[in-house]
C-alpha cells in the first residue's frame, strides 16, 4: 500500500515527513472504506483500511498511534482479533462500539466470542475504571433472539454491576429484565429501552409487558452524573421493591427528556428524578384510567400556566374524543390533527391494544376520553374541562379522518359530547368550526363568545353543511354573535345561500369576513352533468360512511 520509495521522494519534494504523508493520503480515503460495509469486489467485507498485517511495521504504529483515525469504526469490524488489538492501543481515548454492525455482519459462532470480549471487565484496564467506551444503538425490533442477542442482554446487566465508567459519554442500553447499579460521571446522553421476548423467540419492544427496574439504582446513576443532556427511557416499569424517593437536584444542562411508558407511576418517579427547566424539550407518551383526572404534572411537564389564557381543541368521532389544551396562539397555526403533532412521531394515532391515551409535550397536552362508556369516563372528561374552563378562551372543533388507499376518511361526528364540551366553558369568546357536520355548535356557546369561526371544505365527500351554520347563526336564542368569519374553499354550491346569509347578518348587524378562497377554476356544471356529479357525490358519501363505520368498530375495540 505504501511504497517507502515513494514516500521517500514525497518527503523529500514537499519538505513534509513520511508520517504526515502516510497519515493525509489515509484521512483521505478513510470516507471511501467505510468498515463493515459489503466489499467492492462482492466478495466478503470491506474492513477499510484496517487488515495491518501487510503494512511495514513502523507505518502500522503511526495508524495506530492516530486514534482519531479508527476510533469511531473499529468495533465495526467483527473480528475479535483486531477489537482486541484496538482496545488495547486505545489508551484513555474513546471508542465506538457499533452492535448494529456487529450483529449485521458476524456469523453465529463469532457471537459469544464478540460479546465475552465486548463485555468482559477484565478486557479493560485498570478495574474498576472502565476506558471510555461508546456503546452506540442497537435495533433490536423483531430480531431474532440467536445466541448473541441472547448474550448480549443477559451479560451487560452482570458486566456493568458496581462498575464505573469514569469517560463514558453517550449509552444506549436494551432492558430485558434488569437495571444495576453503575456509575458514569461523564455520561450526557442516557438512552433505555425496555424489551421482551416473544411467542416466536424475537425480541421486541414492551409497550404491555415492560421490564421492571430499581428506581434507587437509576437515581444513583444519575446523582453522580456532572452534565446530563439528554435522556430517553421507553417502555419501562418500576419494580415493587422501588419506593417513591425525593427529587433530584435540578438539571440545568438537560435539553431533552422523553418518557413513553405505559404505566403512569413509572413517569410519576421518573420525572421525579428527572427535574429540568422549563424551556427543556420533554415527550411524554403514558396510558392512565380513563376515569382519572388530568395528572397535575402533565401543565409542569408541559410548560403550560394553567392559570393563563388557553385554548381548547377538541377533535372527535362518535366513540370517543382527543382534547388537546395549549395556548392560543398555538392553536391557531398548529397543522392538524394536534393530538397526534399531525405526522405522529410517537404513533399515537395507532389503534392497537392499550393504546396510550396521554401525550405530553412542550406546549401541548392531548388527552384520549371515550365518555359513552361509563359515567366516571364522562366525568373525568367534564372535571377536566371545569378545573381550566375559567381560562380556556378559544375552542376549535376538528374532525378525525383515517386514510384508507390514500384518501381521507372521515369518522362519524360526536353525536352528544362536544355540544356537553361546550355547556361547560362558560368564558370562551372564539368558537372556530373545522368539522363542518358541526354546525349547529353557535347554539351551544356561552353568552361570552361573540366571535365564530367556520370553514367550507373543498374536501368534504357529502354535501354543504353551510346552510346549517347560518339557519344556527340566524336562530333568534344566537344573539350574542357579533362577528362570523369563513374560511376553506369558495364553492358554486354555496354561492345563492351566502348572498340570502350576508343580507340576513346586516339586518343583525352582524359583521361577516368572507375569508375563503377559490380552490382553481372549474367549469359550471348543469343539466345532466350536475345530476351525475350529485349522484357520485351521494354514492361516494355513503360507501365512505361504510368504510368509515368500520374503522370506528375496529378503532373502538383497541382502547
Amino acid at each position: 500500500m505504501f511504497s517507502p520509495t515513494l514516500l521517500e521522494r514525497l518527503s523529500s519534494r514537499h519538505h513534509v515527513s513520511q508520517r504526515d504523508i502516510v497519515l493525509l493520503f489515509v484521512k483521505l480515503l478513510v470516507p471511501y472504506l467505510p468498515p463493515g460495509e459489503p466489499h467492492a469486489s462482492g466478495v466478503g467485507l470491506s474492513a477499510g483500511w484496517i487488515p495491518l498485517a501487510g503494512i511495514h511495521p513502523v507505518i502500522r504504529r503511526w495508524l495506530l498511534d492516530e486514534h482519531s483515525l479508527w476510533a469511531a469504526a473499529v468495533c465495526s469490524v467483527p473480528s475479535t482479533t483486531a477489537i482486541s488489538m484496538f482496545l488495547d492501543r486505545s489508551g484513555d481515548c474513546p471508542i465506538s462500539i457499533d452492535l448494529t454492525l456487529l450483529y449485521r455482519h458476524s456469523s453465529h459462532r463469532d457471537f459469544p466470542l464478540l460479546m465475552a470480549l465486548l463485555m468482559n471487565r477484565d478486557t479493560f484496564a485498570p478495574p474498576p475504571v472502565i476506558r471510555a467506551i461508546e456503546f452506540l444503538p442497537m435495533h433490536v425490533d423483531n430480531l431474532s433472539y440467536h445466541a448473541g442477542i441472547r448474550h448480549y442482554l443477559e451479560a451487560w446487566p452482570v458486566t456493568f454491576s458496581g462498575v464505573t465508567f469514569a469517560h463514558l459519554a453517550r449509552l444506549t442500553l436494551h432492558v430485558l429484565s434488569s437495571f444495576p447499579a453503575f456509575s458514569a460521571p461523564s455520561l450526557e446522553e442516557l438512552v433505555l429501552l425496555g424489551v421482551r421476548t416473544s411467542e416466536t423467540m424475537s425480541v421486541v419492544t414492551s409497550w404491555k409487558f415492560s421490564p421492571k427496574i430499581s428506581l434507587s439504582n437509576f437515581r444513583s446513576l444519575l446523582e453522580g452524573v456532572q452534565r446530563l443532556v439528554s435522556v430517553e427511557i421507553r417502555n419501562l416499569d418500576l419494580d415493587a421493591n422501588s419506593t417513591r424517593c425525593n427529587p433530584l437536584q435540578l438539571h440545568d444542562s438537560l435539553q431533552t427528556r422523553i418518557l413513553s411508558m405505559r404505566s403512569a407511576s413509572a413517569v410519576t418517579a421518573f420525572l421525579a428524578c428527572l427535574r429540568s427547566a422549563r424551556d427543556t424539550e420533554t415527550v411524554i407518551v403514558t396510558r392512565i384510567p380513563y376515569g382519572d383526572l388530568l395528572p397535575d404534572w402533565t401543565w409542569g411537564s408541559a410548560g403550560l400556566n394553567p392559570a393563563r389564557s388557553l385554548a381548547l381543541v377538541a377533535e372527535s368521532c362518535n366513540n370517543f374524543i382527543w382534547l388537546t389544551f395549549l395556548s392560543i396562539d398555538d392553536a391557531a397555526s398548529a397543522t392538524r390533527p394536534v393530538y397526534c403533532d399531525a405526522d405522529d412521531p410517537y404513533s399515537i394515532s395507532e389503534a392497537r391494544p392499550n393504546r396510550p391515551n396521554l401525550f405530553v409535550r412542550n406546549g401541548r397536552i392531548s388527552r384520549l376520553y371515550i365518555p359513552d362508556k361509563l359515567d366516571a369516563y364522562r366525568n373525568a372528561l367534564c372535571d377536566d374541562i371545569l378545573s381550566r374552563s375559567s381560562f380556556i378562551r378559544a375552542l376549535y372543533v376538528s374532525e378525525l379522518a383515517v386514510k384508507v388507499d390514500g384518501v381521507d376518511v372521515w369518522l362519524r361526528k360526536a353525536h352528544n359530547f362536544v355540544p356537553y364540551i361546550m355547556r361547560s366553558l362558560d368564558d370562551i369568546t372564539s368558537r372556530v368550526i373545522e368539522d363542518e357536520r358541526m354546525a349547529h355548535l353557535p347554539l351551544y356557546a356561552s353568552s361570552t363568545c361573540s366571535n365564530v369561526h367556520f370553514y367550507c371544505r373543498d374536501d368534504w365527500y357529502g354535501l354543504s353543511h353551510l346552510s346549517y351554520f347560518t339557519q344556527a347563526i340566524l336562530d333568534p336564542r344566537c344573539t350574542y354573535v357579533k362577528h362570523v368569519w369563513l374560511h376553506g374553499a369558495l364553492r358554486t354550491v354555496d354561492l345563492d345561500l351566502f348572498a340570502k346569509f350576508a343580507t340576513a347578518c346586516a339586518v343583525r348587524f352582524v359583521v361577516l369576513h368572507d375569508k375563503r378562497k377559490d380552490v382553481g377554476p372549474s367549469l359550471p356544471v348543469v343539466g345532466r352533468a350536475a345530476e351525475l356529479r350529485t349522484a357520485r357525490a351521494i354514492e361516494h358519501y355513503h360507501m365512505m360512511k361504510v368504510v368509515s363505520l368500520e374503522l370506528e368498530r375496529d378503532m373502538d375495540g383497541q382502547h
